[in-house]
């Protein structure tokens, strides 16, 4: 083999080396950059899902915070209407009452001779089968300065400073009306409806009370 020739192979084996690194190391680049372009491609997708996923929750939360509020404002409206009602009704029941014929010659008897134990146990009568039937905590009959004269609760009864306020109240308007709930020595809660009992010329000389427990009657509504 001639010198020529020897150099000839020299420089044959030299490029061939070069050109096996030079092409190893692009083929690593190109498959680094591929490489990279995927990992970023799937980042980018996680966190579009990620992001669609937290708009779905929060449309899906705000929609079950406003059925839930939809909820709580019907309840609300129902208990406003149940309570209206109850109201109404208790009033219209010592109205009712008051303006019996027989009521009101017995009492109004009653008041003029209090030594007539027929008259009293008459009365007496009376007032616990309205109590009873109407679901009345007690029935109460005071005089028009708040003294009570005649009851179906304790004779050691007290009449409370909310019942003589709206004891005041019912005299002044001549109407019948509610109380604001109060709490009794006994530690009830009670709410009255009164109404005034009148002569035939339309003069007070009475007042009714018919109280009502909070705790069985109002908050069960």
């Amino acid at each position: 083999m001639t010198i020529d020739d020897q150099d000839r192979c020299l420089l044959n084996g030299e490029t061939a080396m070069f050109l096996k690194t030079n092409g190893g190391t692009q083929g690593r680049r190109r498959l680094g950059t591929v490489g990279w372009t995927w990992i970023v491609a799937f980042i980018v997708g996680l966190l579009v899902i990620i992001g669609a996923s937290y708009r779905y929750h929060s449309y899906e939360s705000e929609l079950i915070a406003d059925r839930q509020s939809a909820i709580l404002e019907s309840i609300a409206g129902l208990k406003v209407a149940q309570i209206t009602n109850w109201r109404k009704e208790r009033i219209q029941d010592v109205v009712r009452y008051v303006n019996n014929p027989d009521f009101i010659a017995n009492l109004k008897q009653w008041m003029k001779d209090p030594a007539d134990a027929a008259l009293e146990k008459s009365l007496r009568k009376m007032n616990i089968v309205e109590r009873d039937s109407e679901g009345f905590s007690d029935v109460t009959l005071t005089d028009l300065d708040g003294r009570i004269i005649l009851t179906t609760g304790h004779d050691d009864m007290v009449v409370a400073p909310e019942q003589k306020i709206a004891i005041r109240e019912v005299l002044s308007s001549g109407r019948a009306l509610m109380s604001d709930p109060y709490l009794t020595n006994s530690e009830r809660i009670l709410i009255d409806v009164l109404a005034p009992v009148t002569d035939s010329e339309g003069k007070p000389f009475a007042v009714v009370l018919m109280s009502s427990d909070a705790k069985s009657s109002l908050f069960e509504i």
